[in-house]
């Protein structure tokens, strides 16, 4: 996915002018950086809790049920909390847009009216767990089809490496083929197995680790 070069110098003045940028950030090493469409990279913060229970809300069924392996008519305050607090080894990485670019499901760029900056419209997550970590990653269904998810989960996993971590594990469910694509189309080892009843995909990430 290409950057968008000609909004590099904006988005350098917004993130410096951003405290919560740079204080309070999941994985604040994370670079930012603008991508293609008005989106933008950049660490989750503290203050993104709400805009994350807006994702959400905005997700079709199906994509919930994708990302949290059951019905969620919404996502639980104390969820969205934990998943925008720091933690140890807690890697959690956006893709956002201005609230007056958000791009509806009929695909129609329209001004939200409400006092939002920005809004979340990708996420991917890395929690360390025994042995590795939790990769998971889920993208709001008008921004789907657009390679988005693979940037969002290749700069999780090579800030997850670069913190000594070797190893992500993926739990989906067997009929997600969007995530399974996505998963081997990085071009990184990969193991699959089994566990309660989901499909565990071990990637090996070792190798970020010495990326720039």
């Amino acid at each position: 996915m290409s950057a968008a070069s000609s909004a590099s110098e904006s988005h350098c003045a917004a993130s410096q002018a951003h405290p919560a940028a740079e204080r309070g950030a999941v994985g604040s090493a994370v670079r930012c950086h603008p991508l293609h469409g008005g989106l933008r990279l950049r660490p989750v913060t503290v203050a993104d809790r709400d805009a994350l229970i807006r994702t959400v809300d905005r997700c079709s069924p199906q994509t919930r049920y994708d990302r949290f392996h059951e019905a969620l008519p919404a996502l639980p305050l104390g969820w969205a909390r934990r998943m925008c607090e720091p933690g140890p080894g807690r890697v959690v990485v956006a893709a956002v847009v201005e609230s007056a670019r958000h791009v509806l499901a009929d695909h129609t760029d329209v001004a939200l009216g409400a006092p939002f900056a920005e809004e979340i419209v990708a996420l991917a997550q890395v929690d360390p767990d025994f042995g590795g970590a939790e990769l998971s990653i889920f993208v709001e269904d008008a921004y789907h089809h657009r390679g988005l998810g693979r940037v969002l989960v290749h700069a999780v996993l090579a800030e997850a490496a670069g913190r000594g971590i070797r190893r992500a594990k993926a739990h989906i469910l067997p009929d997600n083929d969007r995530i399974r694509r996505l998963l081997t189309s990085l071009d990184l080892p990969l193991r699959q197995g089994h566990d309660d009843g989901k499909v565990c995909w071990t990637v090996d990430i070792s190798g970020l680790a010495h990326e720039e």
